[in-house]
């Protein structure tokens, strides 16, 4: 996805379309979403609907290079190392592996 997304906003870039939002009158930002997880994207619409008139205007350097791959798909540092829920599962995933190596070379010494 984090490639294609790159390439979608070179595009809107490159014809002039770039916007970092929808404008104010966003049928997004009324809609009635089912997960807790949505609650943030829609108070912030909301937010930009009243505060910031729909959009915030971009007014950095509009001619979007291109990325290098290993830039696009950097997860860890885009995502993992910052969330506490993917480093405590990481955690866990560790400990696990590690349980498992140990208890394989154990049954290993035993047969």
């Amino acid at each position: 996805d984090a490639l294609f997304l790159h390439g979608q906003e070179r595009s809107l870039t490159h014809n002039g379309e770039y916007r970092t939002a929808q404008p104010a009158n966003d049928s997004y930002a009324k809609a009635v979403m089912p997960c807790s997880t949505d609650k943030g994207v829609m108070n912030f619409r909301n937010w930009m609907s009243q505060f910031a008139g729909g959009f915030i205007p971009f007014k950095g350097d509009t001619r979007m290079p291109a990325a290098d791959n290993e830039v696009v798909f950097d997860v860890w540092n885009g995502h993992t190392k910052h969330c506490k829920y993917c480093l405590t599962a990481l955690r866990r995933i560790k400990k696990i592996r590690s349980l498992t190596f140990l208890m394989a070379s154990l049954v290993a010494t035993i047969r």
